[in-house]
């Protein structure tokens, strides 16, 4: 799980708001776009199938580490093909099996 405990650290700054007080979970998009990002940096290349599944994981890894603290607030479904977050899935569609590049700006939303 080392692309867990790197999200983790990635987030620690962000952990908390302005205000002192801790922000229990974080962008699900963010959090994709640092996977495709940290991956393709080293190397690896990453589907969006194959997102999903460490989005799946990541989850999981907080749920343990963080008892009670998710890393994001969106659901993830089981489909035919295993865990998906449809929003990351939707974004990221055009990339089934292709590699997804790396991301050098995010779209305004």
């Amino acid at each position: 799980m080392d692309i867990a405990k790197n999200i983790m650290r990635w987030l620690m700054p962000k952990k908390y708001c302005e205000s002192g007080a801790s922000s229990r979970t974080n962008n699900v998009c963010d959090v994709s776009r640092y996977i495709i990002n940290y991956s393709n940096k080293k190397g690896y290349g990453i589907s969006n199938l194959k997102l999903q599944k460490i989005l799946y994981f990541v989850q999981a890894y907080f749920l343990i580490t963080e008892p009670y603290t998710a890393c994001f607030n969106e659901k993830i479904e089981a489909w035919d093909f295993g865990p998906v977050v449809p929003v990351v899935h939707y974004e990221f569609r055009r990339y089934v099996l292709m590699r997804i590049p790396y991301i050098k700006t995010y779209p305004k939303r």
